[in-house]
């Protein structure tokens, strides 16, 4: 039988650390499912996904297909990245980087011919849609007060994995990873990566809407300029070192008084880094940048996705998905559509944005992942690598005899980790548990 996401089994999981393992069973029984149905629902679409236009291409949300497929060039800065600033990750400084055939990510999955764009329609149904939303919304509810980016509508919102997990009913944030080892799926297969060397690098519920105080009129234009202002005021508050204002262009560097080392992007991933970009957000009040790079935000970004779980033109204005690829407008936009899915290499290839809105609410599961060798087995034998297969491992059968039962009794830890480090995580280590374990949890 089918499983659906309001199946009163499935609204139940993870509630008691005592049928942590049987929940756990249940779950991948039910993803299993998932893939089945999704399948099925790409079969009754048309084949492609056509894009209208011809210089500038658009995926219109009343056009559905099951694909749209197009490989791209690798790109990376020819500059290192320990010779940029962080500001080289946005908007108009991003734009006038001068870019070179190649990848940041060093690894060898993140080859050459990896890159490109990809979107299907169809990744999650209606259903799931609407209760991820309902989840997104009953976290914002819940917190109400306590964030800062609820009581002053912010116009961006990002619901993240310890927000859903801590501050959300336990039903929608077990759907949002359902739903994010689905999208994880479906990246493995369509950049021909091994499943068990993908893994998630985070789930994001993102909310984007008109706030009270509306972004600047000169964000398109001007968008750099308007985030160093913003960054100035917050600075001058705070007593910190911002714009000169003899510099109206913003060729001075913002500067915190405990922070007068410039970061560059060789640093991404760092704390120091997370702090100049929490910086960032609370000196804007969220107004985003209108293009980025992913790669260039975190060095574990190797490959993204986002599914759309409301319509553009339906429930919203504009929040279209704009994609460049080495030049200063867009070759590709795609329209939100219910259950539409857009998968890309994280490069500079990718840079992209998301057009402002200019009515209703947009919300969708954004869920990057990254490429990594796993560790060594129990045993000390490590794995195999992408040629492994059901054949691998020791002939003995008295070897595999002892090795059975413990391997029965470490999928039985695991199953109770999964619980307390991906369903109901206490700090961040827990977090960070969980995204190093999900590959193995889930095959």
């Amino acid at each position: 039988m089918a499983t659906s996401c309001n199946d009163g089994a499935m609204s139940g999981l993870f509630t008691t650390e005592a049928a942590a393992a049987v929940d756990y069973s249940l779950l991948r029984d039910a993803i299993e499912q998932d893939m089945l149905q999704y399948e099925a629902r790409r079969r009754a679409l048309p084949a492609a996904l056509q894009p209208s236009g011809a210089y500038v291409q658009r995926l219109k949300a009343v056009t559905k297909g099951a694909s749209y497929h197009k490989n791209l060039t690798c790109l990376m800065p020819r500059h290192k990245l320990s010779e940029l600033s962080r500001r080289h990750s946005f908007d108009r400084d991003l734009l006038d980087l001068k870019l070179v055939r190649g990848r940041a990510c060093g690894h060898a999955l993140c080859s050459l011919d990896r890159c490109g764009l990809h979107v299907f329609d169809g990744v999650v149904t209606a259903a799931e849609a609407a209760e991820l939303v309902a989840h997104g919304k009953g976290v914002l509810d819940s917190e109400g007060g306590a964030a800062r980016d609820v009581t002053e509508h912010w116009p961006y919102v990002r619901v993240d994995f310890m927000r859903s997990a801590r501050n959300g009913s336990t039903a929608g944030h077990v759907l949002s990873l359902r739903v994010a080892e689905r999208m994880r799926r479906v990246a493995a297969e369509t950049f021909g990566l091994p499943l068990h060397r993908l893994g998630v690098a985070e789930t994001l519920l993102a909310l984007r809407r008109i706030g009270e105080k509306p972004m600047p009129a000169d964000i398109q234009i001007y968008p750099s300029r308007t985030r160093d202002e913003a960054r100035a005021a917050h600075a001058a508050a705070s007593g910190g070192v911002g714009v000169d204002p003899a510099d109206p262009a913003g060729a001075s560097a913002v500067t915190a008084v405990a922070s007068p080392v410039p970061i560059t992007l060789a640093e991404r991933g760092s704390e120091r880094f997370a702090a100049e970009a929490a910086a960032d957000g609370n000196a804007q009040g969220s107004a985003e940048s209108n293009y980025h790079c992913d790669e260039s935000l975190a060095p574990h970004f190797h490959f993204s996705s986002i599914v759309w779980l409301n319509e553009h033109g339906a429930d919203f204005g504009g929040g279209e998905l704009e994609f460049l690829h080495n030049r200063t407008w867009a070759w590709m936009v795609v329209e939100p559509a219910v259950g539409r899915a857009a998968f890309f290499s994280s490069g500079w290839e990718n840079v992209h944005g998301i057009k402002p809105l200019t009515r209703g609410q947009r919300w969708a599961l954004s869920v990057p992942f990254y490429v990594y060798d796993p560790p060594p087995t129990a045993d000390g034998s490590g794995t195999s690598g992408e040629g492994e297969g059901e054949g691998g491992g020791s002939d003995d059968g008295a070897t595999q005899a002892v090795q059975r039962p413990i391997a029965a009794a470490r999928a039985r830890t695991d199953r109770v980790r999964f619980r307390s480090n991906c369903v109901h995580p206490v700090d961040k280590h827990a977090y960070q548990a969980c995204r190093q374990e999900w590959a193995a949890s889930f095959g």
